[in-house]
């Protein structure tokens, strides 16, 4: 629930014994149990470190700053530093009065969207925080190929590997249930809020219409979204926006090459949002060896969302 936490390490203490658990994107790491009686030192150095006074030590994302008001301690100002697009450090300023949007799973992609003032022309703009498998290929070359397509998110700067869960593991550690993931940091135009908020039937159908024009734009580019959901379509901030910007498709986490090898195209469980996937993606989840997801289940699931609009809507 700490937007700006890496992981977080506790302790678990009998009156012989302790564990030092490690939380993080990836799930838990769990030491051995040790006898504090016959390892004195050690149960020290460990309640020290838990109360470290350094933020990174204890888990915080340091390159995000808040200023408190001295008496109520409340957070009054923020910061979050990141790279431009030509790789230099620049320090946004945080919108406190918008909160951060926080994906609350603890296990995953950890998403967190933090909305931002570009500190010399105040242009707003939104920076989201991502935690990827580290076998999974970057986000940064799909939003790159994507600039200049309408109805798709456009990136200002991407910035990689900001920390690694690999890192906080012992070096010896087995990957058995889970996998090492990488946090990645990308600076994006802001939008207005998602399909669901629609306000009028013609604001839903435009939308739809223009994210739809998105995906076939991406395909042009040799790109599969396959994460096609209610939440992954935003509508225009402006009133009366000009066809081909009156939704926008984002997230492109998901996203795949549609030249690349076939296994990484195959169906995969825990690609996409279940209520809108293809009836052939989810069959596939059944098989051995399953068949590719391809353009028509992307299609397939737009269709899904406008029946979400038509069905749970009055």
């Amino acid at each position: 629930m700490q937007p700006n936490r890496n992981f977080i390490r506790s302790l678990i203490v009998t009156e012989r014994s302790f564990r030092l658990i490690h939380y993080d994107r990836s799930g838990f790491y769990v030491s051995p149990l040790i006898n504090m009686h016959q390892h004195p030192h050690t149960f020290v150095r460990v309640v020290l470190g838990l109360s470290s006074p350094s933020e990174a030590v204890l888990g915080f994302d340091t390159s995000v700053q808040w200023t408190c008001d001295p008496k109520t301690w409340r957070k009054t100002a923020g910061t979050i530093e990141t790279v431009d697009e030509d790789g230099q450090t620049i320090v946004y300023k945080l919108q406190m009065d918008r909160p951060p949007l926080i994906r609350e799973s603890l296990c995953g992609r950890g998403t967190t969207c933090w909305y931002a003032t570009h500190p010399g022309t105040g242009e707003e703009v939104l920076i989201k925080d991502a935690w990827r498998e580290a076998d999974k290929p970057s986000e940064f070359a799909f939003l790159k190929a994507a600039r200049g397509v309408e109805g798709v998110v456009q990136m200002h700067s991407f910035q990689d590997l900001c920390a690694e869960t690999k890192v906080y593991r012992p070096s010896n550690f087995v990957w058995k249930n889970s996998v090492s993931r990488i946090k990645s940091r990308v600076v994006m135009q802001v939008y207005g809020r998602s399909l669901e908020h629609f306000t009028s039937r013609f604001q839903a159908i435009s939308a739809l219409r223009d994210a739809i024009h998105g995906h076939r734009g991406l395909l042009a580019k040799s790109i599969l979204h396959r994460d096609v959901s209610l939440q992954n379509i935003l509508m225009s901030i402006k009133s009366g926006a000009a066809p081909g910007a009156r939704g926008t498709l984002i997230d492109l986490d998901m996203a795949a090459w549609t030249h690349t090898d076939i296994s990484v195209l195959r169906a995969e469980l825990g690609i996409g949002t279940r209520r809108f996937q293809s009836t052939a993606v989810l069959r596939n989840m059944l098989l051995k060896v399953p068949a590719v997801h391809d353009h028509l289940d992307d299609i397939e699931s737009f269709f899904y969302v406008l029946c979400h609009l038509i069905l749970l809507f009055e």
